[in-house]
């Protein structure tokens, strides 16, 4: 694998960058928008790249690679060079995993500069190109998640393939986990390999593996049973292994042939589970589009095809399983009152985001707010919860026992001291798209508005919502009277949560009820006030209690009598018989059914018994008000906060104790100064540089002596040699060098060269000068204990002292991040964002989404893509960080200040960077304002652009400046997962056709 070369590229030795296929089909106004972000990053680019040209860096050159569109993203992520122009080229006209393995097969074929590497090189470079292509060029798992690729030997002699799969591969997704075992399987035949053939207990060793991990480790998305663990082992054609990454073993299966540790592999059971069989059907699916026999995986499909026949939606209790201690659920499963499922979305939806009413959101003590995670029953596992006005709010029962529906959040506030209990949560906006993509069949509608409105228009009858909602009842029943369309939402109450025997009860109790007139106008009904009293509740009828007496006023009153047929028209009062006959006669014929089978039902298959019986006497057509209730729990709450390591660390700057348990490296010095001038020194393990002029061995950018460059080096660890590196690039990961140096005699000396080593630091000498260099003192900064990336490379302490300065803190790549939970957002208000009508004409908003001129704050505009409104104390935190960038650029690089910003409002247009934990592909975003909301909202687009929904995902972001100055492979960690969530690439233009596809 070429991984090495990848790492070269910088954005200055880039060729001429493509065009993005958005810039080719957008409009004026929207190539206008790409090209100022592009303007400004190339701004940003020239300034980080004079800075870096100062040697004051582990690299000369600005490290974070750009990538104009997916193909350079995959050469910039996985290599090898010159594969982005190959991927251009067969991208047109054909599908991304057909692509996937044109370019395998070129690599297979020794093209793009294989034509002299092993079998096993290119078999590697092959799986990992085509899974970076397949997953956009935006995830870590083709570098993470695939930790070697193997050719081995069965028991028999026979050759086959092995995938060793490490914990990051769950980056890719299922489709894309199971990806790598087709490339591999491709690669496989191409290379004349023969199917893996496990025997007897390295089968028995994966069932207990699997079974182990789902116990004590994390089930996942699906737990595969034993039979389906064994079925996969066995047929899979590439052996489908892995490294270790839990910290316990098997107890039964050890010390297998073919299997090299004892320790459960997490990878293995996420490709078997996650990967082959929940998404089998897929998989299958494009095996046979792409040749591959893998018909082995029907017998995984078939069950879940039985499964998916049971269209019948039961309550089910898993959100419930996960509560943490604190956070509440707020409805059981199905369970009457609880959310009621209603189709639709808003500006603040999709991607698995839902709505309520915001008064919902009151009365349940805020704890769901803007942004706040819910883990809810269907679809999908979880959600965030936004804002929306227009649906059912809730109903609640107060403590004098009155029945009311609160429209308001001012009206939420008022009324939540005298509140005894929610009968009813109010509904839970859900998009089509949210069944789509988890593959959940659509349940029943809420009769609602919406619904109503369609169902006149197929009669010819235009009314608009607002027409529908001011509706009085006797305008509602005549127009259900004459059209045939059911009863208006407004006057239809919850009659399917009634059993036939609660109906009987009611029928009963509103017998007992009096009617009072103001002459012959009906004004109000007046109920007994006793346990019956709880139908109503159930209902969520609205009523008062006065004087003893339960008060239903007119308009809900004439809806609940006449829906029931309870009014007689004569005599102008209750009359319970038509009712009472029509529920007895649908008793009967109930019972007869089902003594005779034979016997025709009085009601279908799935009707609602409440609404069959209602519907047999009522005068017009009665629809069920709910179609489904949904559970909910609280999930995480919502998170707009900094990103800091464990703890907090201000320079990436090894001081081991010397500072107290808090690394304080001021204290640290300190502490030395107490001590004799001899002893005024640390030891800590740093990588190894050598001066380009002195040859002095150091661990600083500059030469303590000379002040020259200095550049890395290896030492070796028999002869002490030092050997220079021709590139300021250390070599790949997992690589070994050896030492090349000759003795007298001739004979290579065959030493194991080291990267890093003990160094001797005079830190009080280094702090002073780092001190003085950027013109500040300061009482406390925080190092780290010891450097954890591959070559120790240890981060300028003027940089630890300017965060120190500006209380931001670093992490571990170098650059200071911001986490914030993902909101998605397609429209806004100026007002909204903070901005005024000529900010917002700045920043390209000119007119509204109706096209008109944008002269008001309250207009509402369509966001612009790679544009994002933050929480307000996000903008403070990147002034904070905006501040720091000055700063190093004025004292440390010897710049002009690039921000110069006072307040948060002055980084409006600014651009950042935004990325997703499990990636290594940030993506360009523009700074447009900032709001009380915990989020980071942005268009659905750019979300899915970094491989993330809106279910509770959090994404992190940067000031672009931060990351061109700041951000380093030199520093990322040795261990397996080291590279996710780092902007290695960086995405500059949004392209729809390139997105994660929800």
């Amino acid at each position: 694998m070429e991984e090495n070369k990848a790492e070269k590229e910088t954005p200055q030795s880039l060729p001429a960058q493509p065009q993005a296929q958005t810039q080719q089909s957008a409009s004026p106004k929207m190539r206008a928008y790409f090209d100022s972000l592009r303007a400004e990053t190339k701004r940003a680019l020239e300034s980080a790249t004079a800075a870096r040209e100062k040697a004051l860096d582990a690299e000369t050159e600005v490290e974070v690679f750009l990538a104009p569109d997916l193909a350079s993203r995959v050469e910039g992520l996985v290599g090898p060079t010159g594969v982005a122009e190959r991927v251009r080229a067969l991208s047109v006209g054909l599908k991304r995993e057909e692509v996937a393995f044109g370019i395998a097969k070129e690599i297979m074929d020794g093209g793009l500069g294989f034509e002299n590497a092993t079998e096993e090189k290119r078999i590697e470079q092959a799986v990992r190109t085509g899974l970076a292509v397949f997953t956009e060029g935006v995830v870590s798992a083709p570098i993470e998640g695939v930790s070697q690729v193997r050719v081995r030997k069965n028991s028999d002699g026979s050759r086959y393939l092995g995938i060793y799969f490490a914990g990051p591969i769950r980056g890719a997704g299922g489709t894309g986990q199971a990806m790598t075992l087709l490339l591999g399987d491709y690669c496989r035949k191409l290379a004349g390999l023969e199917n893996y053939r496990p025997l007897g207990d390295v089968v028995e060793r994966y069932v207990e593996e699997c079974n182990l991990y789902a116990l004590r480790t994390r089930v996942g998305q699906y737990q595969p049973t034993e039979e389906e663990v064994r079925h996969v082992v066995t047929s899979c054609p590439v052996c489908i292994d892995g490294e270790p990454t839990e910290d316990y073993e098997v107890g039964v299966h050890k010390n297998v042939e073919g299997i090299e540790s004892n320790r459960v592999r997490g990878g293995v059971y996420l490709v078997i589970s996650e990967g082959v069989c929940l998404k089998a059907s897929k998989v299958m699916s494009i095996a046979r589009k792409l040749g591959l026999d893998w018909s082995w995986l029907e017998r995984l499909i078939k069950v879940a095809k039985q499964e998916a026949q049971r269209v019948e939606l039961k309550p089910t209790r898993k959100y419930m399983d996960e509560i943490v201690g604190g956070r509440p659920i707020f409805a059981h499963p199905m369970r009457a009152g609880g959310f009621r499922l209603r189709y639709g979305r808003t500006r603040f939806m999709g991607i698995q985001a839902k709505a309520t009413h915001p008064a919902s959101m009151e009365v349940l003590d805020e704890f769901p707010a803007f942004g706040t995670q819910l883990k809810t029953e269907r679809p999908g596992k979880a959600c965030i919860i936004t804002p929306c006005s227009a649906v059912e709010p809730p109903v609640v029962l107060f403590e004098d026992g009155e029945v009311k529906q609160i429209n308001s959040v001012e009206e939420a506030i008022q009324a939540k001291p005298r509140v005894k209990k929610i009968l009813f949560l109010g509904d839970l906006l859900v998009s089509y798209g949210d069944f789509k993509q988890t593959n959940h069949p659509l349940a029943p509608s809420a009769w609602c508005e919406e619904w109503m409105q369609r169902e006149l228009q197929s009669k010819g009858i235009e009314k608009t919502i607002e027409e529908i909602r001011a509706l009085t009842f006797e305008q509602a029943r005549k127009l259900a009277l004459e059209t045939g369309v059911p009863l208006a939402p407004k006057y239809t109450f919850f009659w399917s949560d009634l059993t036939l025997e609660q109906l009987k009860r009611l029928a009963g109790y509103l017998g007992e009820a009096t009617l009072e007139y103001d002459w012959f106008e009906f004004k109000r009904l007046h109920a007994p006030l006793d346990e019956r009293k709880e139908i109503l509740e159930m209902l969520c009828i609205p009523h008062a209690v006065r004087e003893g007496e339960v008060v239903i006023e007119k308009e809900n009153a004439l809806a609940l009598l006449e829906t029931l047929s309870l009014l007689d028209a004569k005599s102008k009062n209750v009359s319970t018989k038509k009712f009472l006959e029509a529920l007895q006669e649908f008793e009967r014929s109930l019972q007869a059914a089902q003594e005779n089978p034979a016997a025709q039902p009085p009601v279908a298959q799935g009707e609602n018994q409440a609404i069959a019986v209602i519907n047999s006497v009522a005068p017009f057509k009665i629809r069920a008000k709910t179609g489904l209730y949904i559970g909910a729990s609280m999930g995480r709450p919502e998170k707009s906060r900094p990103r800091e390591m464990k703890p907090p660390v201000h320079a990436l700057f090894p001081i081991g104790w010397n500072g107290g348990k808090t690394r304080d490296i001021a204290r640290g010095v300190r502490d030395l100064k107490q001590k004799d001038k001899s002893e005024q020194f640390i030891e800590v393990d740093a990588g190894i540089r050598v001066c380009v002029s002195c040859k002095k061995k150091s661990f600083t950018f500059k030469c303590g002596d000379c002040g020259s460059e200095t550049i890395a080096a290896s030492e070796c660890a028999t002869c002490g040699g030092l050997t220079v590196h021709e590139s300021r690039v250390r070599r790949a990961r997992g690589e070994r060098a050896q030492c090349k140096a000759k003795n007298s005699r001739g004979i290579e000396c065959g030493g194991k060269l080291v990267d890093s080593g003990k160094t001797r630091v005079d830190l009080v000498k280094e702090f002073t000068e780092a001190a003085k260099r950027v013109n500040f003192a300061p009482s406390a900064v925080k190092g780290v204990v010891g450097l954890i990336s591959l070559d120790k490379t240890v981060e300028p302490l003027e940089k630890g002292i300017l965060r120190s300065k500006h209380e931001i803190n670093v992490f571990r790549d170098g650059t200071v991040r911001f986490d914030a939970t993902e909101i998605p957002l397609t429209h806004f208000t100026p007002d909204e964002i903070g901005v005024s009508v000529e900010e917002a004409k700045r920043l390209g908003y000119d007119e509204d989404y109706l096209g008109k001129p944008l002269e008001s704050g309250s207009q509402t505009v369509e966001l612009f893509p790679q544009d994002v409104v933050l929480s307000k104390n996000a903008g403070v935190y990147l002034l904070q960080i905006s501040r720091f960038v000055d700063d190093l650029l004025t004292y440390h690089y010897g710049l002009s200040a690039y921000y110069n910003a006072k307040t948060p409002r002055d980084l409006l247009g600014q651009v950042v960077i935004v990325i997703a934990p499990h990636t290594s592909a940030g993506i360009v975003a523009r700074v447009i304002g900032f709001t009380d909301v915990q989020g980071i909202l942005a268009h659905p687009y750019l979300h899915c652009a970094t491989r993330r929904n809106a279910d509770g995902d959090e994404d992190g972001f940067m000031l672009l400046m931060d990351a061109f100055l700041n951000f380093s492979r030199h520093y990322l960690p040795a261990s397996r997962g080291g590279q996710m969530d780092t902007p290695l690439v960086l995405i500059q233009e949004l392209d729809p056709s390139e997105v994660d596809r929800e």
